[in-house]
């Protein structure tokens, strides 16, 4: 899932770099990512890096008990200090969030509106133009199945994950 990935690489270049969090905080969700383990690292990395406490990666660790999550973190770490270049690594995830997040508020909008009213009538009743509902259906479907616009800025192997 794009999204995942690009709040995965957010997560690698601030284990590496934690100055980067106040440019990346609006977009550093942990509700979004479904990977339970990942979520919670980014919940007590948000918690952490907002603090405004000196952050370091053995507290992190500390905060839970199973030796799994230092094992996930460390290798979350060292992917990132692997790839480097974190200001293009963020430029590009971020780039993927709000092509993300601007899908699927162009899908909400559009079962919105066809919610509002049956197929071929506005919610007056009236009738729509001729194509309206075709347009509205392929807005939608483009929101679904859609290659995000802003990934063509993300890194090559995110833009691949996205663009497919």
């Amino acid at each position: 899932h794009p999204e995942e990935e690009g709040l995965r690489q957010i997560i690698e270049v601030l284990l590496n770099e934690p100055e980067h969090f106040a440019g990346v905080k609006d977009y550093l969700d942990p509700a979004l990512i479904r990977d339970p383990g990942l979520a919670a690292v980014a919940g007590a990395l948000v918690v952490m890096l907002g603090s405004g406490n000196e952050f370091r990666l053995v507290d992190l660790i500390a905060r839970f008990e199973s030796p799994a999550f230092g094992r996930l973190i460390t290798d979350l770490a060292e992917r990132g200090a692997r790839r480097g270049k974190y200001a293009e690594t963020l430029a590009g995830a971020i780039a993927c969030l709000e092509a993300c997040r601007s899908a699927r508020e162009a899908l909400a909008l559009a079962d919105e509106v066809r919610a509002g009213r049956g197929p071929g009538r506005d919610p007056s009743g009236a009738s729509v133009p001729d194509g309206e509902d075709e347009r509205l259906a392929a807005l939608g479907e483009r929101a679904r199945g859609s290659s995000p616009e802003g990934a063509r800025f993300a890194p090559p192997k995110l833009r691949r994950r996205v663009l497919g």
